[in-house]
């Protein structure tokens, strides 16, 4: 579909014009200056998100298109927190379901009209069965005067592709439900898939020339995510705390430069707004697992959340920490085994992989393995590397630093690049043998 600016959430100010066309739809010309962020334009984003959500049925938790529903992804994207104009005004949410094709339902109650599925059924399909009616609030998406079933729609499906909520969905998505495995989608790469995600990068962020000397070895393995300190919790309170938002936004340009997804801790609500706004994915460590405020804040957030495991957690307790990130209404969860604390000394904590396994019997999320924070010592991270992803663990988080033996932050537990290449190098081919000995038994 060619842009058509009915969204109004792509709004930019150009120097010497007035107002604030959509980009989508405004021509760039030579010489043009385009302001795409600021505070007036992320407001002004935020109120047309509001309108739209101030009207539309608050059920993510049991929607079928729940993590996939592009109204949920932009709501997350331009900061949405809560809804100045509240839900007791007059509304759609009494339209009834058309529920007369076979393959599809219409649920009008969910539609913001935005106009894209008219648009494939006339300017793409060429069928013509679709159209808008009325004017204002009166306007919805019609079949013509009848319904689906009797009008000339021929069920190609072209409407429920374009629709970005689930006001046209497929039937066998809503009797399916919630996947097996869910696939949490990080920027532009997936945890939880057929890919093995590999996070690597320094404990903490300890200066720029650090940073990008990491980050150049990181893109160099293949790997799509960077991982990165700016808020660091720490034993000691004169210890190195991080560099706070100044190191997020140095991970942004990381992002831009390397193509790499940014994944960093958060503290408290603070660090969680500002991992929102620069990062990818919002990680919540070991001694917050159970913090249970923080929990709830980061659910009302759309980014992707990390999970550590606590040091003295239960799976329950992990699992439980999950839900109420989950139950705020974010679904996109990642788990992480990070080692618990036991009796044990001849490594810094002891790396429970049983864990890997029973996360994946008990639930549909994806789950990795921390082996740095796991052993303490970098001549164990290899070796416990390959026997997490052995045991089919989701993903590894792995710490990297240029010169160890110099870092403000864990350098005993740090690999070197040459150490972080090899040991990706090894767990690929372990990754490679389970997908090949997977297919074989289930073709057999």
């Amino acid at each position: 579909l060619e842009p058509f600016g009915s969204c109004r959430l792509c709004l930019v100010e150009i120097e010497g014009r007035r107002g604030t066309p959509a980009s989508c739809t405004t021509p760039a010309e030579h010489g043009m200056v385009v302001t795409t962020h600021n505070d007036r334009l992320a407001k002004l984003r935020r109120g047309v998100m509001e309108l739209y959500i101030s009207d539309h049925p608050l059920d993510c938790l049991t929607c079928a298109a729940n993590g996939d529903c592009e109204l949920q992804d932009m709501a997350g994207a331009v900061g949405l927190r809560e809804v100045r104009y509240g839900y007791d005004g007059e509304n759609h949410f009494a339209d009834a379901k058309d529920e007369t094709n076979p393959y599809f339902s219409f649920d009008p109650a969910k539609c913001i009209v935005c106009n894209r599925c008219v648009r494939a059924c006339d300017d793409v399909q060429g069928t013509f069965a679709l159209t808008i009616t009325g004017r204002g609030f009166d306007s919805r998406v019609a079949p013509g005067p009848t319904d689906f079933l009797g009008s000339e729609c021929v069920s190609c499906g072209a409407c429920v592709e374009s629709c970005p909520t689930a006001t046209l969905i497929e039937k066998s998505v809503i009797e399916m439900g919630q996947p097996e495995k869910s696939v949490i989608k990080v920027g532009n790469a997936t945890i939880g898939g057929s890919e093995l995600a590999m996070i690597a990068g320094p404990c903490a962020i300890e200066s720029r020339e650090q940073l990008f000397k990491t980050a150049e070895t990181i893109a160099k393995s293949g790997a799509r995510f960077f991982r990165g300190g700016a808020y660091k919790p720490r034993t000691s309170p004169y210890a190195f705390q991080g560099m706070g938002e100044d190191g997020v936004k140095m991970l942004a340009e990381v992002r831009e430069q390397f193509d790499l997804n940014i994944v960093t801790e958060a503290m408290d609500e603070r660090g969680v707004d500002a991992v929102e706004k620069y990062g990818d994915c919002i990680q919540i460590g070991a001694r917050n697992m159970q913090n249970f405020s923080l929990l709830k804040y980061v659910g009302k957030t759309r980014k992707p959340v990390l999970l550590k495991r606590g040091m003295s957690a239960t799976l329950d307790e992990l699992l439980l920490a999950a839900e109420y990130i989950m139950a705020e209404g974010n679904y996109d969860v990642i788990l992480c085994e990070r080692g618990i604390r036991t009796f044990a000394s001849h490594a810094r904590n002891t790396l429970d992989l049983s864990i890997v396994p029973a996360v994946h019997r008990m639930t549909h999320l994806p789950v990795i393995v921390d082996p740095s924070h796991g052993t303490g010592h970098n001549y164990m991270v290899t070796p416990l590397a390959r026997a997490g992803v052995a045991v089919g663990a989701d993903g590894l988080i792995i710490e990297v630093h240029p010169c160890p033996e110099e870092a403000m932050c864990d350098g005993a537990q740090a690999l070197t690049p040459v150490q972080y290449l090899d040991l990706v190098r090894q767990v690929q081919a372990i990754r490679n043998l389970i997908v090949v000995e997977a297919e074989a038994s289930a073709a057999a």
